[in-house]
C-alpha cells in the first residue's frame, strides 16, 4: 500500500499545482515548448477538488479508514468512465469514417477492454479489504 500512497499523493499534488498554476499540459518537442491551460475556471476547479481527493485517499489508505476503501471504489469507477468518455467520441469522429461494423466493433472492444480493466483492478483493490479492516496477513 506504500506505493498505492505514493502515487496517490504524488498525483493529488500534480493536480493542485495544476488548478493553481492554470497549466493543463505541458511538453518539450523538437520545435520547442508547448503549454496548454485550462479552458477556464470550472476545469481548475474540477482538477483542484480531485486532487484534494487523491490527497485525502491517500492520507486514508496510510490510517487504514475504511471511508478510504470506498473512496478507492469511487476512484476506480471515475477512472473507468473518464477512459470511456475521453476515448468514444474520438473513435466515433475517426477520419474517413470507417464501415459500420468495425466502428460497431472498436467501441465495442474497447468497452469490453474498459470492463476488463475496471474488473482486473477491482478485484485487486478487493483484496485490501484485509488491510481496512486491520488484518495484517
Amino acid at each position: 500500500m506504500k506505493r498505492a500512497i505514493l502515487v496517490l499523493s504524488f498525483l493529488g499534488l500534480l493536480g493542485l499545482a495544476s488548478a493553481l498554476s492554470g497549466v493543463s499540459a505541458y511538453s518539450v518537442t523538437t520545435h520547442g515548448t508547448s503549454v496548454a491551460y485550462h479552458s477556464g475556471l470550472l476545469p481548475r476547479v474540477v482538477v483542484g477538488l480531485w486532487g484534494v481527493f487523491l490527497l485525502l485517499l491517500a492520507f486514508g489508505i496510510h490510517v487504514r479508514s475504511m471511508a478510504s476503501y470506498w473512496g478507492g471504489w469511487v476512484l476506480l469507477a471515475c477512472s473507468c468512465a473518464w477512459l470511456l468518455y475521453a476515448a468514444l467520441p474520438v473513435i466515433l469522429a475517426s477520419e474517413p469514417p470507417p464501415p459500420t461494423w468495425l466502428l460497431m466493433a472498436s467501441v465495442a472492444a474497447f468497452v469490453l477492454g474498459a470492463a476488463l480493466v475496471f474488473a482486473y483492478w477491482g478485484r485487486w483493490w478487493r483484496r485490501q479489504l484485509a488491510y481496512f479492516r486491520g488484518s495484517h496477513g
